[in-house]
């Protein structure tokens, strides 16, 4: 009997979010027929979600099989081979300035495919305008954090949570996004644990919650700070820093903060004395905090209260590797060897890019270039401001890496298909920085791993010196002496241990002063009423690529649709099911209305997992990102919802 007939199972990673649960695959005949519980994992402590036991649905739905290009815009793309394609591009690229094209990393693909992908742009075509999917989520954490802890990392394991006496979970909803994280939560309760929400709107999460604080958006760095200033007046602290903090927060009194909050005063103090009384205490956060204009004001906050408390933090991470798409130096402003250019110089043989490349989200609207290589990202999705987005995807070079077709695909004039995860073989790197051995279950359609395209692009530029690994163990062995935070990690070690991590100890504790209050948008007006914000539904992920193709998750969620305060529907004349008609300055889309008398008056929800109904067209950019990280507000959008007319 031939080998791929034989029955097996495989351990390996879930490809969804930050947890990184273990699964075991049972494979019959080269495909995926079944995926089951580690029971001794130490991640989902043997009880994953229901997204990673259906994780293996996509892998044989509508894949990418072979390499594709386009020669001219308006031409179809066409079947060609590796050699093909490679040449295709080198002919088309050539020629560009290091400022002139742009790559990203993937937080769905392996560290080895990271590392080799950002290693290609700074020795081929010597830039750093690389960047990935935390630039969309959680750069702001890793800034806020690196400034409070000196680690660009979560300091702390899910574990924590067990022992904890206070939980305040803010802009964050596990029991639908971290499954496992909340099932430490309902144990940490049983224990005795008090658990507080603070969230825009309620949601699963809230509803185990002792305390819960609609906040709204406009008021959460206030509001955060604000309990800062009032814990810190019971509970005064050495750390350094503490003076300065305090002198920032003074005038955000109880009353201040709970009056613009909307919040009832005697809720604030309830909480600020579970917190004070607390000996245990820890903040989860999601990217409810981060997704705003002031996403890193909002995570220092937070993490200034857990200083003075001596807590833990956990912000738990979307993608299933995006903390190691970090690490490995997918962003524009990181340098491999620590930033010593000798060894740089020594072991890839060029002098590193000086100059800081540029972020996504300035990359492709306010700082255009003339290529760009998109490996395992769906930015014509996930990225805000779509329209003026899809003019320049239009007008650049796309090379589309990537295991699905995707609304990104479209604007491709050169498309490479990728592996899922369960067809890889390497390392991720889970939300707590645990080092995980990704093994290969069966083989992708076109039969290559992702590192493996990138280095056979790579010879094609004359690179083969640099770019000769044999295995993924070998990019890996690489990766130990390139990034000083993955010093010591063995491959063996990693292969055979589940406690294997990249750097987390703590440099130092300093607080940090809150200068900028601001209102994430500006205030509503007559012509914008509604306040949008944008949400990860239970049984989807991301922009939808995998989920969408999986028969179980569209069964229990086949369409998008906005929830609308029954109350502000009636007014409107809106009903569930009616079709509304969603604008703000930056566009307009059509969805399906659900009314949920559970929403505040004002507020309006939908996700963004759907193709169909691209929410992030009327996600304005520009003066709403983030100073610090670019990172769009995706969480306060204000816009107008009007009742579409049937047509006839």
């Amino acid at each position: 009997m031939a080998n791929n007939s034989r029955a097996k199972t495989v351990e390996t990673i879930c490809p969804y979010c930050g947890c990184g649960c273990k699964l075991k695959y049972h494979v019959q005949r080269g495909k995926i027929t079944k995926a089951e519980p580690i029971k001794d994992d130490p991640v989902s402590q043997g009880r994953p979600c229901i997204k990673g036991l259906t994780s293996f649905e996509p892998l044989t739905v509508e894949r990418l099989k072979y390499p594709m290009i386009r020669r001219h815009k308006n031409s179809p793309l066409r079947k060609v081979s590796w050699k093909q394609a490679f040449k295709f591009i080198k002919e088309k690229t050539k020629n560009l300035k290091e400022s002139d094209i742009f790559f990203t990393g993937s937080g769905e693909f392996t560290n080895e495919d990271n590392y080799v992908m950002q290693k290609f742009a700074r020795v081929v075509f010597k830039t750093n305008n690389i960047d990935c999917c935390a630039r969309l989520c959680h750069v702001s954490t890793g800034k806020a954090m690196h400034d409070a802890y000196g680690l660009g990392a979560m300091p702390s394991v899910m574990d924590d949570v067990l022992d904890a006496d206070v939980i305040l979970a803010v802009g964050t909803n596990p029991a639908y996004n971290y499954p496992v994280l909340f099932n430490r939560i309902l144990e940490a309760k049983k224990r005795g644990a008090k658990l507080i929400t603070i969230h825009a709107v309620p949601n699963a999460t809230s509803k185990f919650s002792d305390i819960h604080l609609n906040v709204p958006y406009e008021a959460l760095t206030a509001f955060i700070a604000g309990l800062l200033n009032a814990v810190s007046e019971e509970c005064r602290s050495k750390v350094d820093g503490f003076k300065e903090t305090k002198k920032s927060i003074s005038y955000l009194t109880p009353n201040y903060v709970t009056k613009l909050a909307r919040i009832d005063i005697k809720l604030f103090n309830q909480v600020v004395s579970h917190i004070v009384a607390s000996k245990k205490f820890v903040a989860l956060h999601g990217m409810g905090l981060t997704q705003h204009a002031n996403g890193t004001e909002n995570v220092a906050a937070l993490l200034d209260l857990c200083i003075v408390k001596n807590g833990k933090t956990i912000p738990m991470r979307g993608k299933c590797n995006v903390q190691g798409a970090s690490d490995m130096g997918c962003c524009p402003d990181w340098l491999p060897f620590g930033g010593s250019r000798s060894a740089a110089k020594e072991a890839w043989g060029i002098d590193l890019p000086a100059q800081e490349g540029k972020k996504i989200t300035e990359t492709l609207e306010n700082a255009p270039v003339k290529a760009a290589y998109i490996m395992g990202m769906n930015p014509a999705q996930s990225l805000p401001n779509l329209n003026e987005v899809h003019v320049q995807l239009e007008n650049m070079f796309i090379i589309y890496q990537h295991h699905h077709p995707s609304e990104t695909a479209k604007f491709a004039d050169v498309v490479l298909p990728g592996a899922m995860l369960p067809e890889k073989d390497g390392t991720t790197t889970n939300a707590e920085r645990r080092v995980r051995r990704i093994r290969k279950a069966v083989s992708s359609p076109a039969g290559l791993q992702d590192w493996e395209i990138i280095c056979g692009l790579a010879r094609e530029f004359g690179y083969k010196k640099q770019f000769g690994y044999k295995t993924s163990k070998d990019v890996f062995a690489e990766i130990t002496r390139a990034v000083p935070e993955y010093a010591g990690l063995e491959w063996n070690a990693v292969s055979t241990k589940d406690d294997c991590f990249a750097e987390k100890e703590i440099r130092f504790r300093k607080l940090v002063p809150i200068e900028k209050i601001i209102q994430v948008e500006s205030p509503k007006t007559t012509d914008y009423p509604f306040t949008l914000t944008t949400t990860r539904l239970q049984y989807h992920f991301c922009t939808g690529e995998a989920t969408r193709r999986s028969k179980t998750m569209m069964k229990m969620q086949s369409k998008p649709v906005c929830k609308i305060n029954d109350v502000d529907a009636k007014k409107l004349g809106i009903k569930t099911g009616d079709l509304i008609l969603i604008k703000s300055t930056a566009g307009e889309i059509e969805i399906e209305a659900e009314t949920d008398a559970t929403l505040p008056s004002g507020m309006l929800v939908a996700p963004y997992h759907f193709e169909g109904v691209l929410i992030n067209k009327v996600i304005p950019s520009h003066r709403h990102l983030d100073e610090r990280t670019k990172t769009p507000n995706y969480k306060a959008v204000k816009v107008n919802v009007e009742k579409v007319n049937k047509r006839q």
